[in-house]
């Protein structure tokens, strides 16, 4: 047996429905019906998007950590095989110690 579902709309004496009967039937349709849908769906997009974006962030951050310990091993490594550098600006304070105790002793 099949369920029938029909709406009830009150007839007025004249044989038609008042406009105050449609417009509340259409606006509690609206109100209790469509927006409480709209807004789950706007939810369900919201949840949906923030998980991308989580998923987005931990693969940038796992992406980060490895070119970051990639070179903190190239580096060390490098570091270790190579003779120390001289400092460039320890021969440029020992020139101009030179030339200011030469402008001293020329004066």
């Amino acid at each position: 047996m099949p369920l029938q579902v029909r709406a009830v709309v009150q007839v007025s004496s004249a044989g038609s429905s008042s406009v105050w009967t449609v417009w509340s039937w259409i606006t509690e349709l609206l109100v209790c019906g469509l927006v409480p849908l709209v807004i789950l769906l706007l939810n369900v997009l919201v949840i949906a998007e923030t998980r991308r974006l989580l998923d987005q962030q931990k693969q940038l951050t796992c992406s980060v950590r490895l070119v970051n310990t990639n070179a903190n091993k190239t580096s060390s490594t490098a570091a270790a095989a190579l003779p120390p550098q001289p400092d460039p600006d320890y021969n440029r304070h020992q020139v101009h110690g030179v030339h200011s105790s030469v402008e001293q002793r020329s004066s």
